[in-house]
């Protein structure tokens, strides 16, 4: 019996990075955030800077701290890629709603 299970397709690549997923047409977003990521000193800035917002805001709400939450998972993940819907949801557009990834 067949069970389609691929293990290899989801481990992460050889090369030891990890991608974003892209969730429709967010392939811009992803590629700036990856491109920061790269940049050891701002990547070390971005996951040691305090949040003095934190408290005010839902970590879902949050965008440091799904930026933080980016970076973490490019770092850490063990799959192929790190998923990014939770700051699709948290940046907002400037009449405040979320960016939709299918635009």
């Amino acid at each position: 019996m067949d069970w389609s299970i691929h293990v290899q397709q989801q481990e992460r690549a050889l090369c030891g990075y990890v991608g974003l997923k892209n969730l429709g047409c967010i392939c811009y977003m992803n590629s700036i955030m990856q491109q920061l990521y790269m940049i050891p000193d701002f990547r070390k800035a971005i996951i040691e800077v305090e949040d003095r917002h934190h408290d005010q805001q839902s970590a879902e709400e949050n965008v440091l701290f799904q930026i933080k939450c980016i970076f973490g998972g490019l770092m850490e993940v063990e799959k192929q890629y790190f998923n990014p819907k939770k700051f699709c949801k948290a940046f907002k557009d400037i009449d405040g709603s979320p960016i939709d990834p299918y635009v």
